[in-house]
Parts: C-alpha cells; sequence; structure tokens
C-alpha cells in the first residue's frame, strides 16, 4: 500500500491534484473509459476519495458514488464536494441498502447499461495495470461467456497483514485472511498475453466488470479472477492504514456488510 498524508481534508482543501486532467498513457483504454463505475460508500470517505483518484488516474469519466445514509460529518462533506465541483455523479439512498443494491435491486438493474463496473472503494489497484486492462476483461467476459470478471486480492504480503484470526458467516471456523483467501487461487483457467493468469473464483462487490450479457444477479457471486498485472490490494487487509482513527471507529461502529469484522483472539 502506498502511505499519503490525510487524502480527505488535502481533497476537502481543494489541494487534491490527481483530481485535475493529466496525460497517460489511455489510447488503448479510450473507449472503454466510458463504461460507468458505482461505488457503493457508507462513513468511509478516505477510500471513495482514494478509490475516485484511481479511477480518474484510468480515465473513466462516468464515475457514480451509490451512498448508503452516510452520517459522518466529513463523508458528507466530500459527497457536497463531489457534487458541487462535479467531479462524480452523487446518488444519495435514504437507508444503508448496502453495497450490491443496485444489482439486486431489479427496477434498478434494470436500467443499468450492458457494461458496468461495480468496486468497493478499499480496493488499491496495481501499479502494472495495463492501459487495455477494461478491453482485456470485457473480451474474458465473451471468451468465457461469464457476466462477472475482476482483480484477484493479493497475497503477496502475508507479513503485512493483520495477524488476528477472523469468523464470517462462511466459515467453519477462525481462520488468518490469506488462509480464507487462498482457496480462490485454485482453480486456474489460463492466462492473458502479457502472463496474468485467470482463476475461476467468486467475486462479492470488490472491482469487477459486469456484463449483463451473461451476468446472473441470483448467482451474484460467479466469476473469474485475474492475477499478476491486475492483481489489486484489499487494503483493510493490512496492518497499516492510511485512514484517520476518528474514520475507522466511526465506519465499525456503523456499518453491517463487513466481511472481515468478527476477530478472534
Amino acid at each position: 500500500m502506498e502511505p499519503s498524508g490525510n487524502d480527505v481534508d488535502s481533497f476537502l482543501s481543494d489541494s487534491f491534484y490527481d483530481f485535475h486532467k493529466s496525460s497517460y498513457d489511455y489510447v488503448k483504454s479510450l473507449y472503454y473509459c466510458h463504461i460507468p463505475v458505482y461505488i457503493p460508500s457508507f462513513n468511509n470517505p478516505t477510500y471513495v476519495v482514494k478509490m475516485i483518484r484511481q479511477l480518474i488516474r484510468h480515465r473513466f469519466r462516468k464515475i457514480i458514488v451509490v451512498d448508503n445514509a452516510s452520517d459522518y460529518d466529513k463523508m458528507i462533506l466530500v459527497l457536497n464536494k463531489l457534487q458541487h465541483d462535479k467531479i462524480c455523479h452523487v446518488i444519495r439512498l435514504g437507508e444503508n441498502k448496502g453495497p450490491k443494491y443496485i444489482v439486486k435491486t431489479k427496477e434498478i438493474y434494470d436500467m443499468l447499461p450492458e457494461l458496468f463496473c461495480l468496486t468497493d472503494p478499499d480496493i488499491e489497484f496495481s501499479k502494472s495495470l495495463p492501459a487495455d486492462f477494461m478491453t482485456q476483461l470485457t473480451l474474458l467476459s465473451d471468451h468465457f461467456r461469464i457476466g462477472k470478471v475482476g482483480f484477484a486480492l493479493s497475497l503477496k504480503n502475508k507479513d503485512k497483514m493483520k495477524q488476528a484470526r477472523f469468523i464470517n458467516a462462511s466459515q467453519a471456523g477462525p481462520t488468518h485472511i490469506w488462509e480464507w483467501e487462498s482457496q480462490f487461487w485454485r482453480y486456474k483457467l489460463g492466462h492473458l498475453p502479457d502472463g496474468s493468469e485467470v482463476f475461476d473464483a467468486p467475486i462479492d462487490t470488490t472491482f469487477a466488470l459486469y456484463n449483463k450479457k451473461y451476468f446472473n444477479p441470483d448467482q451474484f457471486f460467479h466469476a473469474v479472477r485475474v492475477s499478476g498485472n491486475y492483481e489489486s490490494e484489499h487494503t483493510p487487509w493490512y496492518e497499516e492504514t492510511t485512514v484517520p482513527e476518528e474514520e475507522e471507529v466511526m465506519y465499525r461502529k456503523t456499518e453491517k456488510y463487513s466481511k472481515y469484522s468478527s476477530v478472534c483472539p
């Protein structure tokens, strides 16, 4: 993970330079950057700001934050600024519907375009992510006739991860994060031209392309993951954090959809 100062304060003070246009190698991905990206949010302004910065770096121009009735003051300030400065679209829900809401609610899902992305905001993209990564994800979707293609979640830095054992509803007993996640690296399907390996593995709400031609909302997790140059980090898994303590406390006090929130000694 990349350490930084207080991203939210920098953003709110107008000194967040990454939100201004810059020159990037985006020729191969020019068309696909028009695919919309939906970011479910709830009382996590640091992650939201960092995710939007990444998406703008990769030339996405249709970014939509779907906020689940945040009540943390800095989150509200971030949402207000995103709207006021027209950085992205913001949809404010009246209650916390959870990160799957737009996909699992039929009347909303039916209005979504044929291709779209959904991502939790707490994902850090690979620095080696190819310029044409959206093209490659779309080609994989067609090749495997699968409706969801996304990034593998890196397990390379286990020593930097939280060392506690966790319980979630899917587990038989407490495990370390990397022990549970290792099962998603078992079934290799092939590789991309750059050598990045493709795995048959479920995806929840971390970054993925959705292709409605093949996607079935009733089989939400059915997906393939791409490793190698596409491998991302799920930042809450790591001891080191850029999230201020006040924000972390507020989020943990009010969230109800986190997978790794029950800790065992």
